[in-house]
Parts: C-alpha cells; structure tokens; sequence
C-alpha cells in the first residue's frame, strides 16, 4: 500500500533479494543456509530479517527473472560474491551458495564451480569488474 513511497533505490533493493529468494526456492525450499545468506545480503540494504523473511515468504518462482544476457548473470553473480565477500572472506561453503545461485542463473553446470571460484579469486586479488570480465570470458562460452 505504502510502496509509493519507497525510494527507487530501496526498490531495487528489495527486488534483488526477491529474486535471490525466488532462487532459492527453485529447489523446493529455502534452507537454513540459504536465509542465512539472504538476512546476511538484507541486512548490507539495511532490511531486517522479519522483513527478509516477508520476501522469501512472497517470493515467487514463476516471476523469477533470469537474465537472458550473459553480462547481467556475471553482474549478479558478481553481486553475489561481493555482498558475501563483505567480511573480507569467502569461505567453501559460501562459494558453493554462489555455485548453485550461478547454477540456477543458466550457467552450465560442467564449468559454473570453476567459474565461481575464479570470479572469486580474482576479486579477492583485487581485480576490477571489468578486468574481471575479460579473464573469465573463455569460460562463458554456450
């Protein structure tokens, strides 16, 4: 009712995490570690976990939006890593959630863990987006 009044910033905001949620629901559920990761992902936009919990609970996997451009997934899955990377570390098993997020983007299976991992790598080493990029462009290949 009040939505008018959101700022179209908070909006994107609040779009991001319901796609995130609406991902994660793709498997049939939302686990532990997965709403543990979305309040971690709300709570950097500054939402509360009630609120996080709100839009898992309204996030609807037939309105998932799957970018068809492959640059917007590497965006996503960029954000991804970069919202997890937050604390200066991403451990194994936060890896392995970006892992199935790309997974659930379209990336293909056979190349998404290595993918994953070197996007992460080479973020922790500093790279920008669009050095980035460009260092994993041959592995993008469909």
């Amino acid at each position: 009712m009040f939505d008018i009044f959101v700022s179209e910033k908070t909006r994107k905001q609040k779009s991001h995490i319901t796609n995130l949620a609406a991902l994660s629901k793709i498997d049939g559920n939302v686990d532990d570690l997965e709403r543990m990761y979305l309040y971690k992902i709300g709570e950097k936009h500054g939402f509360k976990p009630s609120e996080v919990d709100v839009i898992i609970e309204k996030a609807d996997i037939s309105k998932v939006e799957i970018p068809s451009d492959k640059n917007e997934k590497v965006e996503q899955t960029l954000d991804l890593l970069e919202m997890l990377n937050s604390d200066g570390i991403v451990d194994e098993e936060e890896l392995d959630f970006v892992t199935d997020y790309a997974t659930k983007l379209g990336f293909k299976t056979e190349i998404v863990g290595v993918l994953v991992r070197k996007m992460a790598m080479e973020m922790a080493n500093g790279k920008s987006r669009e050095e980035i990029k460009v260092h994993i462009e041959p592995f993008l290949v469909y």
